[in-house]
């Protein structure tokens, strides 16, 4: 897809997953103010998103928002108290989540990092378990920082609404050259997310879509069948 071609149905994007709000907050998507915490599972701190984001992987967020409800039950919903704890007895707390002893090393370290200073992209995914996509979750979400998670769903969904596929690294960089906002980012990952969990599988469920118009396969105009990841 040509950038100015893939530019504007960004914009067709969002002006869709905006009116579709309702929908989105379905799937724990919670459209707000460009800097709010709730965007992210309606959470209520930077630190709660620094945490969710990392218990996620390989876990429901069912069992994630559990986990941070138990974990602010007990006082310990906050970097600067997991940055004090050892990681056996964060892993008590967090044993319900899949590779719960992992996962406590890793928020450990993640702690410890950010308590002492903002972030960068880099440092994150210095630590263990700290893929691109986490990384960039925490900045954008939690820290209010201009960049674009990159999923397993940008890579479907574009290429269904091309008709070709095109990488995901070529997306986020021509994305990121332009002046999008914080909003105007936050909305394009969390609506892209939510049309992958909720229709755009390997059958997508095209009936449904909230933007099955806007895409070649769901207007028929190509066949899901012939475009290969």
């Amino acid at each position: 897809m040509q950038s100015k071609e893939l530019l504007h149905r960004i914009v067709l994007l969002n002006k869709e997953f905006d009116r579709s709000r309702d929908f989105l907050a379905k799937y724990r998507w919670f459209v707000s103010p460009e800097d709010s915490p709730k965007w992210w599972g309606g959470l209520d701190s930077r630190d709660e998103i620094v945490i969710s984001a990392i218990l996620v992987q390989q876990t429901r967020w069912e069992q994630v928002e559990k986990t941070i409800s138990e974990m602010k039950r007990s006082g310990v919903n906050d970097l600067r108290k997991i940055a004090s704890l050892s990681e056996k007895d964060l892993d008590s707390i967090i044993a319900k989540i899949n590779f719960h002893r992992s996962k406590a090393k890793t928020l450990i370290e993640a702690a410890r990092l950010l308590i002492k200073s903002n972030p960068s992209r880099e440092a994150l995914l210095s630590i263990k378990g700290i893929g691109e996509e986490t990384a960039d979750s925490i900045l954008l979400f939690g820290f209010n920082v201009r960049t674009l998670p990159i999923n397993y769903f940008f890579r479907i969904i574009f290429s269904r609404i091309s008709g070709k596929v095109d990488s995901p690294k070529y997306i986020r960089d021509i994305v990121l050259k332009q002046d999008f906002s914080l909003f105007e980012l936050k909305l394009l990952y969390a609506g892209l997310s939510t049309v992958g969990k909720a229709n755009c599988k390997r059958v997508p469920v095209c009936n449904t879509c909230i933007i099955k118009n806007l895409c070649n396969v769901g207007t028929g105009k190509a066949d899901y069948t012939t475009i290969h990841f």
